[in-house]
């Protein structure tokens, strides 16, 4: 159940802000599906879905690693980062700069955790040979795009807290 509540808190705190990771990605899983020369799609589905599990697992090993970092580092940065006030209100008060960088590492995390068991789960009840397994492949490309998206975007944030630019254009540490 605390799931929800993390996947709620990222959507009001990201609001419409993702709709271009999310159209991006709806619109790679339909080229998968729709373009893909099927005769080749079927005789090298499985090594398909053994790449995209390898692939999840080193993403998620990736974005448990940039929410450890973030967790631990502490400069000047990171300090201004919490006291930092956004625009968006939750729960009746206001969200800080660092808490809107944990939601969206915590939300990615949950995503990419979600998928990885779907893809160890989905090929022992659905031919990915079939049209049905290239559907659950081709959303299965659509999330991971996504995700990959979002893990990108948090982490240019994360660099840019880091790496805060004064307004003469010289890095402030």
């Amino acid at each position: 159940m605390e799931y929800l509540l993390l996947i709620a808190e990222f959507h009001l705190i990201k609001r419409w802000k993702i709709l271009k990771a999310v159209c991006l990605s709806i619109v790679l899983g339909l080229c998968v599906y729709y373009l893909s020369n099927d005769c080749f799609y079927y005789r090298h589905a499985v090594g398909y879905q053994n790449n995209i599990t390898t692939v999840l697992g080193i993403l998620i090993g990736f974005t448990i690693s940039v929410f450890a970092i973030l967790l631990s580092v502490e400069n000047g940065s990171i300090r201004e980062a919490k006291k930092k006030e956004t625009e968006i209100i939750i729960y009746s008060r206001p969200v800080y700069l660092y808490e809107t960088l944990l939601v969206e590492l915590a939300y990615i995390i949950i995503i990419q955790g979600f998928l990885l068991i779907s893809n160890f789960v989905y090929p022992l009840f659905v031919d990915v040979a079939t049209k049905t397994g290239k559907v659950f492949f081709s959303i299965s490309i659509s999330l991971t795009t996504y995700s990959i998206l979002l893990l990108l975007r948090n982490v240019l944030n994360f660099y840019f807290i880091l790496t805060k630019k004064e307004k003469n254009g010289n890095v402030k540490n």
